[in-house]
């Protein structure tokens, strides 16, 4: 048997017990490694259920921060060994994009063996919902986690950005910001579609909460950039947009260090659509996903 970089199983269930934790209760104990730790590539693991470190004569699962043949077999053969206890209730939130919030119950197992660093540039306030939802986002303990003290959006994303590109070893970077909440198997969609940039969607906070995507027009302004115009609706499946927010993309490292350590400015505009332009002045398409669709918190989820 041998799994995908992304082994994902569903069960309908309500709630996360902690004697059901598939990996062991003595894994809430561990540690994630920090982004010191990941600098050097690390092999990995499995021990009584567990994720460790590699020790010389171990099956290795990350050799080079990527999944190895090895690696499948072992993830295999602990998802099997596991399989029968499950958690028997857990609670998942998923979001139809707009005003109205919808509960679906499941639970999403997830050995992802393609390490991300995940990227948080968090405003001011953080919502509790949001919070909520990042923990069902499944992360895994060789992904990297990239944070700025800044809550200036340019700049917090650029503190980001740099580090992904001068300290991480992980081949992708999925930026979100700390009031976009997306569904729990974000990641393994955005991956499958193997584009150098991807995202989901998410509409305005306020009416006509219209979506966070843009067209260019045949405008220019005075400064020599494109005027753009925002959708009213979501398209459908994957297309390539000229514009969008950056609050939900996931970013290849090709296209992460061909854009430099400091893409983001608000010089003409918004950071997000002058980085979308600088994306595709290098040659490179923005995509979306109109499947994924994400809420926009803020006093009220839309």
């Amino acid at each position: 048997m041998c799994l995908s970089p992304l082994a994902i199983l569903h069960y309908n269930t309500l709630h996360q017990g902690e004697e059901g934790n598939p990996m062991g209760r003595s894994q809430q104990k561990r540690r994630a490694p920090q982004l010191a730790d990941v600098r050097e590539p690390q092999a990995w693991t499995m021990k009584d259920g567990l994720i460790v470190p590699a020790e010389p004569g171990d099956t290795v699962i990350d050799e080079h921060m990527a999944a190895s043949a090895k690696g499948q077999e072992a993830l295999a053969n602990i998802l099997e060994a596991h399989k029968d206890k499950l958690p028997t209730e857990a609670m998942s939130a998923h979001y139809d994009g707009v005003a109205r919030e919808a509960h679906k119950s499941e639970v999403v197992l997830e050995l992802r063996t393609m390490p991300v660093a995940w990227g948080f540039p968090f405003d001011e306030l953080t919502y509790t919902k949001w919070v909520i939802n990042l923990l069902g986002l499944r992360m895994m303990s060789w992904d990297d986690y990239l944070t700025a003290s800044s809550t200036y959006l340019p700049d917090a994303r650029n503190i980001i950005h740099r580090q992904f590109v001068e300290d991480s070893k992980c081949p992708y970077l999925m930026m979100l910001d700390s009031d976009v909440l997306c569904p729990p198997d974000i990641i393994k969609r955005l991956l499958a579609h193997d584009k150098p940039m991807v995202g989901g969607f998410y509409r305005m906070k306020g009416e006509p909460y219209s979506p966070v995507v843009y067209d260019k027009t045949d405008k220019i302004a005075d400064n020599g950039y494109p005027l753009y115009a925002q959708r009213t609706e979501p398209g459908e499946g994957l297309e390539a947009v000229d514009g969008a927010g950056a609050g939900v993309w996931l970013m290849s490292r090709e296209v992460a260090e061909a854009l430099g350590p400091k893409p983001y400015d608000m010089s003409s505009g918004g950071e997000d659509l002058l980085l979308c332009m600088k994306v595709q002045d290098l040659g490179y398409e923005t995509w979306i996903d109109w499947d994924i669709a994400c809420a926009h918190a803020g006093v009220a989820i839309v």
